[in-house]
């Protein structure tokens, strides 16, 4: 049996691509170790005594594309857990980073000396240039893996038969937040969607506290679980899909669903891309919007032969 560990910034929110790293981590720390969590903590939750973490506890941090100014409030919570357990091995599991050039905060130094601090801290990027950014600024051991939603490749079947009178040529899913670069067709949705089953368990959570982590854990699972579904299901709406989302190709890819993917405003996804070369023959990477839609047209008229 491996050691307890925590595992902290469970995605609570309706985000996709989030649950689809979290299920993923999960599953493959369950694999490394031998053993669940000691305890979830839910995200943007800074440490307070009444989270206890053993003297001997790892920490693990969730991964994604938020280390660094993009999303300030998550990264400042990420510090603050940092700091605070600065004797405490501490993993930060696949994650693109960046920093804005304007850094107002100093957010990349105060990163930096956190780290410093730590007596053991482990950074994981998920692409070639956020292994390199790290490895230049941060005062650590820095690895390169891939994001951790591949860990479910053998846990997902290829999409359920939908009639293919009921599919659109072309679906789009596009991003609607900081992160997009303001793609829009008529038409098009985007993931980021609170369901019943979200409110529920946010106002149980609400209620019982952290007290109740057994319960919270299963909880937690399945609402994961019920987003990765749901996710398979707007995928599978489309012959071909056309997104800005890292996650819609990473899900696609291991459904098995053609696409095209355009970048967000950073880089993140061409990036990751050229990474780990995961564009298949039936997937491709556009620099445009009007490219994309050649190409989604092209690889649907292919798989129409």
């Amino acid at each position: 049996m491996g050691d307890r560990y925590i595992f902290i910034e469970y995605p609570f929110h309706s985000n996709i691509g989030d649950h689809a790293i979290w299920l993923g981590a999960k599953r493959c720390l369950n694999k490394i170790t031998g053993r669940n969590y000691s305890r979830c903590v839910v995200s943007l939750t800074p440490p307070t005594d009444d989270i206890h973490v053993g003297k001997y506890d790892k920490i693990i941090i969730h991964g994604g594309g938020n280390f660094g100014t993009i999303y300030r409030n998550i990264h400042n919570c990420k510090l603050k857990w940092i700091e605070k357990y600065h004797d405490r091995e501490i993993i930060q599991l696949p994650q693109t980073v960046f920093f804005n050039e304007d850094d107002t905060e100093n957010s990349l130094y105060r990163t930096c000396k956190a780290i410093e601090k730590c007596k053991n801290f482990i950074f994981m990027a998920r692409d070639h240039v956020s292994y390199e950014f790290a490895r230049k600024h941060f005062p650590c051991e820095t690895v390169l893996v891939p994001d951790m939603a591949f860990a479910l490749h053998d846990k997902i079947r290829r999409c359920n038969k939908v009639p293919e009178k009921n599919k659109s040529e072309i679906k789009f899913l596009l991003r609607t937040d900081k992160e997009s670069i303001g793609h829009k067709m008529d038409g098009s949705t985007d993931w980021v969607e609170k369901t019943k089953f979200m409110r529920l368990i946010k106002k149980m959570h609400k209620k019982l506290g952290i007290k109740n982590n057994i319960l919270l854990t299963e909880l937690l699972y399945f609402l994961s679980l019920q987003n990765l579904f749901r996710g398979k299901k707007i995928l599978c709406r489309g012959k071909t899909i056309i997104s800005d989302r890292l996650h819609a190709h990473i899900l696609c890819t291991l459904f098995e669903i053609p696409h095209v993917i355009l970048d967000n405003n950073y880089g993140k996804i061409s990036s990751f891309v050229n990474t780990w070369e995961t564009i298949s023959n039936y997937s491709a990477l556009a620099s445009s919007f009007e490219e994309a839609l050649d190409k989604a047209r092209y690889i649907t008229s292919k798989i129409e032969e």
